[in-house]
């Protein structure tokens, strides 16, 4: 791009002031954007914020040569690479959290998704487990563990003794962790024999 404001320039002069300008501050600019972006990106900028001086030094009316016009400049010159580079710093700051939110919520939607298919599978084989049980002893272990009734209101309503109530759901309780064992035992080898 520097190029292309020399190519602009029609009086030799000019071209000359240019040289001399970029030779006083370009070392200096550079330096200062390597801070802030890589070295191929920093010659970009560098040459963005010259064409911008350069244009702005075209437009100055003043009787001052062109190196002057340049040199009064110089400041706004490490004004314009230093924020172009922050701009462009923020940016990707910007698109890198972007990307970033999106990774993770697409990876917590994903987890989500895996984990309401796991308990959907449990709950689904904690009712047959419960199905399974005799019928008073299901009875008895629903209205407990799923309606949350206590032991003396579920011995009014079915007419038994609160030891049987008791009696009942620790029935309940092992024959639905027995089940529940065969089914994770069963889908083992199950697993198994699909792998090997």
């Amino acid at each position: 791009m520097v190029n292309m404001v020399k190519k602009r320039i029609y009086d030799p002069t000019e071209e000359q002031a240019l040289s001399q300008f970029l030779e006083k501050h370009q070392g200096k600019v550079m330096n200062c954007l390597h801070g802030y972006v890589d070295s191929a990106r920093a010659e970009d900028i560098f040459q963005e914020a010259i064409i911008k001086i350069y244009q702005l030094a075209e437009q100055n009316p003043s009787d001052q040569d062109f190196f002057e016009k340049l040199n009064m400049l110089a400041p706004m010159l490490f004004t314009i690479a230093k924020n172009k580079a922050i701009s462009e710093l923020r940016h990707h700051k910007v698109t890198e959290n972007y990307r970033h939110a999106t990774e993770t919520s697409a990876t917590e939607y994903g987890g989500n998704m895996e984990s309401s298919l796991i308990q959907d599978a449990e709950s689904r084989q904690l009712l047959e487990a419960i199905n399974a049980l005799p019928p008073i002893c299901r009875q008895v272990f629903v209205q407990r563990k799923l309606n949350g009734k206590s032991h003396a209101q579920i011995a009014e309503m079915l007419n038994i003794s609160t030891k049987t109530v008791e009696a009942h759901i620790a029935k309940g309780l092992k024959l639905c962790r027995a089940y529940l064992l065969k089914q994770k035992a069963d889908a083992q080898i199950h697993a198994k024999r699909q792998a090997g």
